[in-house]
């Protein structure tokens, strides 16, 4: 079969662990031919930049064709419009059995859906990630953008789509508020993550625990990604620091947004059991969710969070609706931050018996419901 992920609505980045790269990663596995069309939108270091348009093979050894946007100026316009340069004829070259298009918001959806016209026996999927906690903030992007111009986009394609996925249940309320069109193709597919064995969790869990001489005494804490208000990284590490426990360590993974980034820094920088480290390749990110106990996360959703839980970690998040499915002894939810420190206190009086149990419990719900082979085959029904 050949699949082609066409990841036109929003930022492709290589080496990390979202759900574009592991899932078109997986469909490889399984043995099926898959290209990856997607915008020249990328994360250097944390921070949103563009690359210039070319053709190459990613980590997966998956081809990966980035194009320019159609109209060369207007950067700023172009990037909510999205209309794409050579996207059709990439089409009418591959010949697809299979066209998953991640994301609704851009023109081009218009395209896939005019192929799967002339070619009907072509799956076309859509999945949408938009909630309202990332999209449709202003005033200009919800009425205009997310209420006329992806509403009419998605209107005018609809017939042509097999299945829209929602990624959480945010996402799915936004799909209702937003594009007012029938709910009878809505099909939730969870993020997920990679299952590893036990074995190779060890093998890791060994390896970086050595390397920043974290004794197995020590309840690992870890927090990841685009460090901002938002995500409540500066109430985590205020809880952290005040507890003067020397049974937790904390590992802070990514970027800090310049609103938080001195303070940040003031508190951290005399506490020896916190360690910082800036953005790193998706596999050290494994690497480092394997060796931790916990995976802490007050703030706004994350994609981390799915591969923590497959890497066995135990986990502390705020109670979004899409999170009570991934909860079931195996953490805490926390709405504020004397919650959090309660919490934090909570987890340094752990017995080791208490914290191996819930990790145990994350592996679980990872393995049944979170693992790629199982929701790969969404795409090849």
């Amino acid at each position: 079969m050949k699949i082609m992920h066409a990841i036109l609505s929003n930022i492709y980045v290589d080496k990390v662990t979202y759900q574009e790269n592991l899932l078109s990663r997986q469909n490889k596995l399984d043995g099926h031919e898959v290209l990856i069309v997607a915008s020249c939108q990328t994360l250097i270091d944390g921070k949103l930049s563009y690359i210039k348009p070319k053709k190459y093979k990613n980590e997966d050894d998956i081809e990966v064709i980035r194009l320019r946007y159609k109209v060369p100026f207007f950067k700023f316009l172009n990037s909510k419009i999205r209309i794409y340069s050579g996207f059709k004829e990439i089409m009418h070259n591959y010949k697809p059995d299979v066209i998953f298009f991640h994301g609704i918001q851009s023109f081009d959806l218009l395209t896939a859906a005019r192929y799967k016209r002339h070619n009907p026996k072509v799956k076309l999927y859509v999945d949408t990630h938009s909630d309202r906690f990332n999209s449709g903030k202003t005033f200009i992007s919800k009425y205009f953008l997310h209420k006329l111009y992806y509403k009419l986009i998605l209107r005018f394609s609809y017939a042509s789509i097999d299945r829209i996925y929602y990624i959480n249940y945010e996402s799915k309320d936004f799909y209702i508020e937003n594009y007012n069109l029938p709910l009878s193709k809505l099909h939730f597919m969870p993020l997920g993550g990679i299952i590893y064995t036990e074995e190779v969790i060890e093998d890791k869990y060994k390896i970086i625990r050595e390397r920043y001489a974290l004794d197995d005494d020590k309840i690992v804490l870890i927090h990841t990604g685009k460090m901002n208000k938002r995500k409540k990284t500066l109430e985590l590490v205020k809880c952290f620091v005040r507890l003067k426990s020397n049974r937790l360590r904390l590992i802070l993974i990514g970027s800090i947004s310049d609103d938080i980034y001195i303070q940040l820094n003031e508190l951290i920088k005399d506490d020896i059991r916190v360690i910082k480290l800036d953005w790193i390749k998706g596999t050290e990110l494994i690497d480092f969710l394997c060796a931790s106990d916990i995976y802490i996360q007050p703030g706004t959703q994350s994609a981390t969070l799915q591969n923590a839980i497959c890497c066995k970690c135990a986990v502390v998040v705020y109670p979004y609706d899409s999170h009570h499915f991934l909860i079931d002894g195996n953490g805490y939810y926390v709405s504020d931050e004397k919650e959090l420190s309660n919490i934090l206190v909570t987890i340094s009086e752990l017995r080791v018996s208490q914290l191996s149990e819930m990790k145990k419990k994350s592996y679980m719900i990872g393995k049944t419901l979170l693992d790629y082979k199982i929701i790969a085959k969404n795409i090849y029904e």
